[in-house]
C-alpha cells in the first residue's frame, strides 16, 4: 500500500490535478468577493471551497505518510499545519 502511495502522490496526473485546484480554489476566492455572486453562487462557491479543502487535507495526509514523519523535506509541511 506504502509503495501505490506513494507512485501516486508522485505521479504527474496527481500533480496536475492538485496545481488545477489551487487555480481553481484562487478563482473562486476572488468570485466570492463578489456580494452579487455569492448571492446568485454562494451555496455552490462554499461546497466547492470545502471540496479542495478536504482535499488539500487528503493531499497533505498522504505526502506526510510517504515522507514519514522524520522526514526533513516535511519540515515546512509541517510547520504550515501549525
Amino acid at each position: 500500500m506504502y509503495s501505490a502511495i506513494k507512485i501516486f502522490t508522485q505521479s504527474s496526473f496527481f500533480t496536475n490535478f492538485i496545481i488545477s485546484l489551487i487555480i481553481l480554489n484562487g478563482i473562486t476566492m476572488g468570485l466570492a468577493t463578489s456580494k452579487e455572486i455569492m448571492l446568485d453562487y454562494g451555496s455552490i462557491i462554499n461546497t466547492f471551497d470545502i471540496f479542495v479543502i478536504t482535499i488539500f487535507t487528503i493531499e497533505i495526509i498522504l505526502r506526510i505518510y510517504v515522507h514519514r514523519l522524520h522526514s526533513s523535506k516535511m519540515v515546512g509541511a509541517y510547520l504550515t499545519l501549525l
